[in-house]
């Protein structure tokens, strides 16, 4: 469940909360609206988001590139260092 509105006194900045549930038979019992509820999948912040079909992204998921090129790089230098120690 999620609630963002403008930040004050920065109107043209953006604040949200977020409180997460795990959707269960539990929580379905418990809520008797449940099935008029919208469910969508989100991961973490934009930028961590491993999510390629998301209406809603704000920004490009520039963390989760870093990671994939940090290890790569990690893969490449291996390779490199077995190649190096064959010969």
């Amino acid at each position: 469940m999620s609630v963002a509105r403008p930040a004050h006194p920065t109107p043209d900045t953006n604040v949200s909360v977020t409180l997460g549930f795990s959707i269960n038979d539990r929580l379905r019992s418990k809520i008797a609206f449940f099935d008029d509820v919208p469910i969508r999948e989100v991961s973490q912040t934009c930028e961590r988001c491993h999510l390629t079909d998301c209406t809603e992204r704000a920004a490009p998921p520039d963390v989760l590139h870093q990671v994939a090129v940090k290890q790569q790089i990690a893969l490449d230098l291996k390779a490199l260092n077995q190649k190096i120690n064959a010969t």
